[in-house]
Formats: structure tokens, C-alpha cells, sequence
């Protein structure tokens, strides 16, 4: 039977043909809700009819409108909505926060009165007690504070910095506390309370204390212009705290972990909130209360407006959400299923809240062998070789400082403790990088041997800035190596038979055109390194550093110190290792989907590798 050849459709005949499904997707891009499974039909129909109209009639404008149509079609996919965008912030300040807020009103009169309690009890133990002042506050600071009012100004410790450092150091220490509040929450809500009743019992004898020397009128309206804001915040995070701490204690219907993880996003939507006020009361503390001399209409002002923010934005802003459904932000709509094992893709784009559900995803699953294989092997080994080179070293304890001393540089740390650094971080990257690639979370001989070398390499290039040079150098230059590329660079080397050095110049280059997407990876990474540095060293370390001392590991008690901080400190990097390393993996993937609609054009590759279906 002779083959019938089919007609050529005049260009006429073409549009007739197919116009209607034409004009459908124009009306599905132009929707806002749009069928995704009908889009991606009707894609592949129409790139069919751009081929066929690129064949036949190049010359044409038919060829123009249908690949315009096409294009748009990718251009959908580059328009994600920016979570930093000013309306996704002000709706976190009008609706999200004051919701949390409205829900966590319990844990929030929790906070308040320990607070209160622990102030009246500073206030009663240093009215029956006068030298309960110098243990609480220190010899130091009353003999400062007596010699300010002996001269006349018993403010003059607000004016005597810098503004600017001020500001600065001042908004750190405020947070410090406040992530401090939330990660001892961690203890079961006790960690948080303990911090209230401590901040609260100083305030209460601070403020007895101007009012024995017959000034808590002038201390009042001094410390005030930045304490209103700067004390209702302390306990806005200890309520934070409190909600963590629930989770843990009450998982109600939910197993511990899935509780805990419920209660932690609903606790750092309040800790969030309390940043903006901490930078308030540093500028208000900085700049306007080392102006002691300013009318009494003036302070009273600047508290009272400070109440009135608070009162505002913490009680009445939720008060007015009582009967209202929440939104999609609504975490007790959360069910179990959310923690479920997520898979990484390379070819799917991820929110930035998708992608740190999946890494603590990663984590979970990949957390006992990295402790197993990476962390007690690391720290045992770091342990051994340090403690035969602190009672190897001839030290002189009396010009030794403890902040001047880190076996983390190389003044002390020499060439043994760079070569063990390389080994752990190098195994530590191996471990994580064949995990990611293909979901194992062992490390057998064969693995290592073929890929142990180009870890070390990327694990030198971690370690030499902050190794060999002063922490601000070393900082500097690590910003500069893209420390997300070294990340990407490891993987990319496992990923591969045998390294190709145009990939790994592919990735830079993007990382590079694209950092300022990267922010809210490294910001959240800071955050992440933040609070585990704040648990870490939060007494901890000094505990067991008595401990050891009872046991004369050492020559002198000093160097337990010296021995347990960088213990701890190495400790706290590896634990954020493999944190860093699933988020910005993820995140690099993620971008780069957004950046060459890689997902898109995963879904219809049925097309051809080597058919460009857009025109360029």
C-alpha cells in the first residue's frame, strides 16, 4: 500500500487549525489561579506548533506570536513571589505576628509575671540586705556608680562610649539575650525562666538602689527612655522561649519531635518580632539617653510613647484578632504528614521555607551517622592531640589570657591541629556530599579512597583564612572565596567521575552574579550558628572546665579553659557544617531553577536534548 505524504497547511489553514487552543492558554497566563497540569498540555502543543511554524513559515509573524507565547510560558516560572518583598513583611507585622502572639497569650503572661516576681523579689532582698546590691550588680559598678553621684551626674555611664559603638554593641548584647531566652527553652521552658528570674531580680535590685540614694525619680526617667522597650522585649522572647519549651514538654497528639518542630517556627516568629524593638532601644539608648539633661516633659514623653508602641503592637494589635480564621501562615493546620522524608531534587525550585523544611529533613536522617562517623571520631581526635600539646607547651601562666588563646589559629594550633582540622572537615564533606548525591549515610574504604582527595582541597579552603589569620582578615577572605561555592564545589567533585574545572568555574560564576540571593542562606546560617554558640557557651563550658580541674588534666586551671572553649567552639562548627552544606546545596539548585526555568524544562525534555524549542 502506497504511503499517502501529507499536504503542507497554508499558514491560513494553520492559524484556523489551532487558534483555539491558542487563545485558551492565553487566557490560562493571564490568570492568576492557572491548571498546572492543563498549562503544561497545553505547552507541549503549542511548542509543537512553534516547530512546525518555524519549518514553514520562518518569515511569518505567526513564528513571532507563538514563540512569544512560549516565552511566557517561562516567564511564569521566573516569577516566584519574594518572601522579603515590604508587603510580606507587613503582613508578618499585621497578621502572622499578632496571631502567634494571640495564641501564645499564655506562655506571654507566663514571662510577665516571673519577671515581675523576680523583680519584687531583687527589690525586697536588697531592702532587707543593703550589700545585696554589691553581689547582684558587682564591687565594681557600685563603686563606679557612687563616684558619678559623689560628682554630681549619677547618669555619666550612659555618656561616656562612642554613639555609634554604643548602638552597636548594645543591639548585639540585647539580642544575644533574646536569642539566649529562646534557645534555653530547650531545657523545657526552665532555661528561659531561670534567664527571666536573673534579668528580672537585677532590675529589680537596680532600681532599688537609685531609690535608696533618694534618685529613683531622675534613674527612672533616664533608664527608662530605652528600658520600656528594651524589658518588654526581654520578656517578649522569654515567652518565645516558654512556647519552645512547650513543645517539648506537651507534645500533645503529635510525637515530641514533630511538636517541638511545630512550636519552634511559632517561637521564631516571635523572637522575630522583638528585633526591630531591640534596634529601637539601642538607638534610643545610644543617642537620646545619654542626654540626661533633657526636660522631664521630654522623657515622659519618649516612655510613654515606648509603652504605647508596645502596648499596640503586643496586646491590642492581637486582642483584635480573637474570632478571626488565620490564614495560610496558620501552623496548628500543620499535620504530621508536613515531616514527612522530603527527596532532594536538583530540578525543582524551592521557597526559602521549603528549603529549611528540607534540610532539617536531611538532617534528621543523616544526624546519627555524622555523629557516629564524623563528630565523636573529630572531637576525640582533636582531644588527644591537644591535650598532649597543652602539657607539652611551656607556657607562662602569668601573661597568658584566655581570649588570646585558641588552638583553632596557628599561633598555637601549629601544623598538627591544621592536619587533623583538614581530616575531620574532609571526611565531614565526603560524608555529606554522598548523602546528598545518593542517599547513604555511610562511608565505605572504596568511596574514600576515590574521593578523600578533593575533599581535603575544599576543606583547606575552609579552614586556611580562618586558621591563619585574625578572625576580621579571615572573614574577609572567606567572603571572598563565596564560601556557598566551596559548599557546591565539594559536591560538584563527588558528583563527578574527575573534576571539571569549567563546572566548578560555572558555579562560582553564578554564585557570584547571584549573592545577593544567597543572603537569606547565610543570614539564616548566622542565626542558625548564632544560637548554637549561645547554648554552647552558656555556662557550660565553665562547669566543666571546674570539673576537669578537680582532676589536674592540666598545669594550671587556665588551661581547662583554654582546652574546654575550643573543644566546644569545634564542636559548634561541625554541627553547623552539615547545616550550611544542605542549604546552600538546595539553595544553589533552587536559584539556579529560578534563573534557566531548569524545572520547566526538565518536565519537557520528551522534546529532545538537542532541540532549542525558544528562540534566543
Amino acid at each position: 500500500m502506497p504511503l499517502v505524504k501529507s499536504r503542507t497547511l497554508t499558514e491560513t489553514e494553520f492559524i484556523e487549525k489551532n487558534k483555539e487552543k491558542w487563545r485558551e492558554l492565553e487566557v490560562l497566563l493571564a490568570s492568576e489561579q492557572r491548571d498546572a497540569d492543563r498549562l503544561q498540555e497545553l505547552f507541549v502543543q503549542v511548542s509543537s506548533d512553534l516547530s512546525y511554524a518555524r519549518t514553514f513559515y520562518a518569515n511569518r509573524s505567526v513564528r513571532l506570536y507563538l514563540n512569544n507565547l512560549t516565552q511566557q510560558v517561562f516567564d511564569i516560572v521566573r516569577k516566584r513571589r519574594n518572601p522579603m518583598s515590604l508587603s510580606s513583611v507587613m503582613k508578618f507585622f499585621g497578621e502572622t505576628l499578632p496571631q502567634e502572639i494571640l495564641r501564645a497569650r499564655s506562655a506571654f503572661l507566663v514571662s510577665f509575671l516571673v519577671f515581675l516576681i523576680s523583680v519584687a523579689i531583687g527589690v525586697i532582698s536588697s531592702a532587707n540586705n543593703p550589700e545585696f546590691a554589691r553581689v547582684i550588680l558587682g564591687d565594681a559598678y557600685i563603686q563606679y556608680t557612687e563616684a558619678n553621684i559623689n560628682r554630681g551626674d549619677p547618669m555619666a555611664i550612659y555618656k561616656e562610649e562612642q554613639k555609634t559603638d554604643m548602638f552597636l554593641g548594645i543591639t548585639f548584647n540585647n539580642i544575644e539575650v533574646a536569642f539566649l531566652a529562646f534557645v534555653l527553652g530547650l531545657f523545657g521552658s526552665m532555661g528561659t525562666i531561670v534567664l527571666l528570674i536573673s534579668n528580672g531580680v537585677m532590675l529589680g535590685v537596680f532600681q532599688y538602689y537609685f531609690y535608696s540614694k533618694g534618685l529613683f525619680l531622675t534613674s527612672f526617667l533616664t533608664i527608662w527612655i530605652h528600658g520600656t522597650i528594651e524589658i518588654s522585649a526581654i520578656i517578649i522572647a522569654g515567652a518565645a522561649g516558654i512556647v519552645l519549651g512547650n513543645g517539648l514538654l506537651f507534645p500533645g497528639t503529635y510525637d515530641r519531635l514533630q511538636s517541638l518542630q511545630i512550636h519552634a517556627k511559632r517561637a521564631l516568629r516571635i523572637l522575630l518580632g522583638t528585633v526591630p524593638l531591640f534596634i529601637l532601644a539601642a538607638i534610643l539608648e545610644s543617642f537620646v539617653t545619654r542626654y540626661t539633661a533633657l526636660p522631664v516633659l521630654i522623657k515622659g514623653g519618649i516612655i510613654g510613647g515606648s509603652l504605647l508602641l508596645v502596648v499596640l503592637m503586643w496586646i491590642i494589635l492581637p486582642w483584635k484578632q480573637r474570632g478571626k480564621k488565620g490564614n495560610d501562615t496558620d501552623v496548628y493546620n500543620l499535620q504530621p504528614e508536613e515531616f514527612r522524608t522530603i527527596k532532594f531534587d536538583r530540578q525543582q525550585f524551592r521557597s526559602f521555607g521549603d528549603r529549611v523544611v528540607l534540610v532539617f529533613s536531611q538532617l534528621r536522617m543523616v544526624f546519627g551517622s555524622y555523629l557516629k562517623f564524623v563528630v565523636l571520631p573529630g572531637m576525640l581526635l582533636f582531644g588527644i592531640f591537644n591535650w598532649y600539646k597543652l602539657n607539652a607547651l611551656d607556657l607562662s601562666f602569668d601573661d597568658l589570657d584566655v581570649a588570646s588563646v585558641s588552638l583553632l589559629q596557628w599561633e598555637w594550633g601549629g601544623v598538627t591541629n591544621f592536619i587533623v582540622l583538614v581530616l575531620i572537615f574532609g571526611l565531614a564533606l565526603l560524608l555529606l556530599g554522598r548523602f546528598v548525591l545518593f542517599g547513604k549515610s555511610s562511608i565505605d574504604l572504596a568511596f574514600i579512597k576515590q574521593y578523600m582527595p578533593s575533599q581535603l582541597v575544599v576543606a583547606m579552603l575552609l579552614i586556611l583564612p580562618f586558621y591563619c589569620f585574625s578572625l576580621g582578615i579571615g572573614m574577609i577572605i572567606f567572603l571572598a572565596l563565596i564560601p556557598h561555592a566551596l559548599f557546591l564545589t565539594s559536591y560538584s567533585l563527588i558528583e563527578q567521575s574527575r573534576p571539571e574545572w569549567q563546572k566548578i568555574f560555572s558555579i562560582y560564576q553564578f554564585n557570584a552574579s547571584k549573592y545577593i540571593r544567597f543572603l537569606p542562606a547565610v543570614l539564616t546560617l548566622a542565626f542558625f550558628a548564632l544560637l548554637l554558640a549561645l547554648f554552647l557557651h552558656s555556662g557550660l563550658t565553665s562547669i566543666i572546665s571546674v570539673y576537669l580541674s578537680w582532676h589536674e588534666l592540666f598545669p594550671a586551671a587556665l588551661l581547662d579553659q583554654i582546652f574546654i572553649d575550643d573543644l566546644f567552639s569545634l564542636l559548634g562548627v561541625l554541627l553547623c557544617l552539615p547545616f550550611a552544606y544542605f542549604l546552600f546545596v538546595s539553595s544553589y539548585f533552587s536559584e539556579r531553577c529560578w534563573a534557566e526555568a531548569t524545572d520547566l524544562r526538565a518536565k519537557f525534555e520528551s522534546f529532545g536534548r538537542n532541540t532549542t524549542v525558544l528562540e534566543r
